[in-house]
């Protein structure tokens, strides 16, 4: 990921449409595969072996290689619904809250319209995706974190690994989603992972922080002002919710842990998730 972003800083990543011109793509790669290894050490991996699958992908992606952006915006123009999808997380945005533990590119909205080259104000729906819990995948920070025994219930259930290793598991943090909505303005949300939570006798949820005297309820503060979290303890609930497939069906406790991100964050949560199947998500 690393090597990917500095060559595109660069100006030296190979796009897709390149490989359209199989024979120019093939001597691009190798001049830049030297390139490459002048300026930073690179994995151990078979070069011949790699060109030999790319021909192969050439092959199938063909047909399906396109100018994104006018391919998009003709979809608009003729009225068409079109779907912008980006997998990052908003905290993760190089200019957000938990630098430098951050990537390299732009996050949410912003990064879905600049990469299908749609103006902003086409985009009238836009839906955040949250878990029911907080987790994190590098060593950057998890102000929430859950200690064990309770973390490991939640990679075990949740199914929270990544590349065979343990993600680190926090509580929801309301402080950060309120952020993520201020710069993507949701128009609902949908909860993921609900039933993770699923027999839990108490569950806690980040309101804000607290810095000395000083709250924080709509920003994250730095890590110098040394801020402690104000939790709200949540009863769980004793029951299984992976067969429920209407929200008046949850247990109470389940439908006031979905109320209380409404009611703080000021969106709709509109879809839930209660198990990974298409047919165990909650429709409101």
């Amino acid at each position: 990921m690393i090597r990917n972003q500095v060559m595109r800083i660069l100006r030296r990543s190979l796009r897709v449409e390149e490989l359209l011109d199989w024979t120019s793509f093939e001597k691009k790669y190798v001049a830049l595969q030297k390139e490459i290894k002048g300026m930073m050490p690179l994995p151990e991996h078979n070069a011949e072996k790699e060109l030999a699958e790319l021909k192969e992908s050439s092959e199938i992606l063909k047909g399906m290689i396109a100018n994104v952006m006018d391919y998009a915006n003709k979809a608009l123009d003729e009225n068409k619904r079109v779907l912008l999808e980006d997998n990052g997380g908003e905290m993760l945005g190089m200019n957000n809250e938990v630098y430098t533990h951050t990537t390299g590119e732009l996050p949410g909205i912003a990064r879905a319209t600049i990469a299908f080259g749609i103006a902003p104000s086409r985009v009238d729906t836009r839906i955040g995706v949250v878990k029911a819990y907080c987790t994190r995948t590098d060593q950057g920070p998890v102000p929430t974190l859950i200690q064990e025994p309770t973390s490991s219930h939640f990679i075990t259930k949740g199914n929270e690994l990544c590349s065979s290793e343990r993600r680190r598991c926090g509580w929801l943090d309301l402080n950060m989603l309120k952020l993520a909505n201020m710069l993507n303005g949701y128009t609902s949300l949908m909860l993921t992972k609900l039933d993770v939570l699923d027999h839990m006798p108490e569950i806690s949820i980040a309101l804000g922080y607290r810095a000395g005297k000083q709250i924080f309820e709509d920003r994250i503060p730095q890590a110098s002002e040394e801020a402690v979290h104000l939790y709200k303890i949540m009863p769980g609930w004793p029951k299984d919710t992976s067969e429920i497939k209407r929200f008046k069906e949850l247990p109470k406790q389940a439908k006031n842990f979905v109320r209380l991100i409404e009611d703080t964050v000021g969106v709709p949560v509109s879809w839930i998730t209660v198990g990974k199947m298409r047919d165990q998500i909650i429709r409101r």
